[in-house]
C-alpha cells in the first residue's frame, strides 16, 4: 500500500485507490484463531458474530478528499462514496442509493444500522417502504438485461 500510494502521490493524473476485503473466512479457518482467544464458533456472543463480517476499508486519493475515520458502511453503498470522490456522475439508481445511505448507512443481509447507529432487526427493516423499494431496485439493477 505504501509503495502504491507513494507512486501515485507523484503523478499528475487524479487517482483514487480503494482497499477493502471480504468478511472473515469460514469456520475451519477461523477456529484455531478463536481457540487462541479462548472462544469457540459454537458459542460466540452476538458482537463476536457481527465482528466476523466487519471489514476495514481505506479510500486514498492523490488529491484532497478530506479525512474520515471509523465510518460504518456496507459494500453495496461503498461504491457510491468512491464514485463521488472520483467526481463521476450519478445516474438515478446511484442517487437513490445516496438516499438509502442517508437513512441506513449499513444495509446488508447480516446487519442493518440506521442513521442514529441503532441496529434493526430484519422484521423491523422489512416494514420500511424505503428498504422495500431498495430491494426491488437492487434486483433490477443486477438482473434487468433490457437496460
Amino acid at each position: 500500500f505504501e509503495y502504491l500510494t507513494d507512486y501515485f502521490s507523484g503523478t499528475d493524473d487524479p487517482t483514487v485507490i480503494v482497499f477493502f476485503g471480504d468478511h472473515e473466512p469460514s469456520d475451519p479457518v477461523v477456529r484455531p484463531v478463536l481457540r487462541v482467544a479462548g472462544k469457540d464458533t459454537r458459542n460466540l456472543s452476538e458482537e463476536d458474530v457481527e465482528n466476523r463480517y466487519v471489514v476495514p476499508y481505506v479510500i486514498w486519493a492523490n488529491f484532497d478528499i478530506g479525512e474520515e475515520h471509523g465510518r460504518n458502511t456496507s459494500a453495496n453503498l461503498l461504491g457510491n462514496d468512491v464514485l463521488r470522490i472520483a467526481g463521476a456522475g450519478a445516474y438515478p439508481y446511484r442517487v437513490f442509493l445516496d438516499e438509502v445511505a442517508g437513512e441506513y448507512p449499513v444495509l446488508s443481509a447480516i446487519r442493518i444500522m440506521d442513521r442514529d447507529g441503532r441496529l434493526l432487526g430484519t422484521r423491523e427493516a422489512e416494514e420500511d417502504p424505503l428498504i422495500g423499494k431498495y430491494r426491488k431496485l437492487q434486483y433490477y439493477e443486477l438482473f434487468d438485461r433490457d437496460r
